[in-house]
């Protein structure tokens, strides 16, 4: 199996989004961050959430305890690698778009204080917002290194970037 490289960098934005039922529940009603169970490719006939979810959502509840997080109840899937693999993120607000990139990026930084120099780290996230004032729902994806992600959070405004 050929391994990614580090230097692997895609985002995207998926424009007009069609959420399920509870994350349009959620967009429609709720704030913070709901992290919903999703199928996966080898197990489409489940749901489930990834490795990363409980112990994100246990880091985000201790670091910012303003922030409400809810988490679908949901078998794990089990992963065994460095990547850090994120829940799918429904964001209560549009303006918590780049506070979440700046959460996720926080906290794989605290994950990798004891990490060597040579290991490979990459993040795989993805995080669906409501623009409120245009009525669209919109998903940015990201796969690459968390230094990718610092970089894109300095660059743009995400707003702006999600904008139309």
């Amino acid at each position: 199996m050929r391994e990614p490289s580090v230097k692997q960098e895609n985002r995207q934005i998926l424009r007009d989004y069609e959420p399920t039922a509870d994350e349009a529940k959620f967009l429609r009603d709720g704030s913070g961050v709901f992290f919903p169970a999703k199928a996966v490719s080898r197990f489409p006939e489940k749901a489930l959430q990834s490795s990363e979810t409980q112990g994100f959502a246990k880091w985000l509840r201790v670091n910012n305890p303003a922030v409400a997080v809810q988490v679908e109840k949901a078998p794990m899937l089990a992963l065994h690698s460095n990547d850090y693999w994120f829940p799918l993120a429904v964001l209560g607000s549009d303006t918590a778009a780049q506070f979440y990139i700046g959460m996720v990026v926080n906290y794989v930084y605290d994950r990798l204080k004891g990490a060597l120099k040579h290991d490979t780290h990459l993040v795989h996230l993805a995080a669906i917002y409501e623009d409120k004032p245009s009525g669209k729902v919109k998903k940015f994806i990201y796969t690459g290194p968390v230094e990718g992600l610092k970089a894109c959070m300095k660059k743009i405004d995400l707003n702006e970037f999600l904008g139309d």
